[in-house]
């Protein structure tokens, strides 16, 4: 004999409409019909969705890597000598783009080189103080000539800051900043 005790027992039919629960259970009208004490339920918390936290947790996480990748580590920042053959290959380069923008007719050459600072991070960076003189070579003739006296006498400072793969003979001058001396 089952005696049902109510909504969610299992394998109990839930009671049937118009009759009593004696009549439901099979007892005989005459037995008293007592319903079981319910038992306390066990408190049941309930949990918040855990998709928007996972989602907020996945866009921080992104938004740091992206912010470290904009961040430059270096390896190593040192100065090294104007006479370092890449220094000398990354001045060479330099100069002859400085010569391509320049609106001015004649030529720029290298005179002085104070100061060279090596970055390392995945590349190497430039850094290069150089002083620079107006030549007496028109843009179309050769680099290599002496410079110019008297009124056309122009001496310029420049920073530049070079983005250098040697390996792979690649320039990119990243910042230019020169001002007449």
């Amino acid at each position: 004999m089952q005696i049902w005790t109510g909504e969610g027992s299992v394998g109990v039919p839930p009671p049937r409409a118009g009759l009593n629960p004696a009549e439901q259970s099979g007892q005989h009208a005459d037995q008293l019909w007592q319903p079981e004490e319910e038992a306390p339920r066990p408190a049941t918390m309930t949990r918040a969705p855990q998709g928007p936290r996972l989602l907020l947790a996945v866009v921080g996480a992104l938004v740091a890597l992206t912010y470290q990748t904009r961040r430059k580590t270096f390896i190593s920042v040192r100065e090294v000598p104007a006479s370092a053959s890449v220094v000398v290959t990354t001045l060479d380069y330099v100069t002859k783009e400085f010569n391509k923008k320049s609106e001015d007719k004649y030529n720029f050459r290298v005179v002085r080189v104070p100061k060279v600072v090596q970055k390392l991070t995945d590349h190497m960076e430039y850094h290069i103080n150089a002083e620079m003189r107006r030549t007496v070579c028109f843009k179309s003739e050769a680099n290599n000539c002496s410079f110019q006296d008297g009124e056309l006498y122009k001496k310029i400072d420049c920073f530049f800051s070079v983005s250098v793969l040697p390996w792979f003979e690649k320039y990119k001058i990243l910042t230019k900043n020169c001002t007449d001396g």
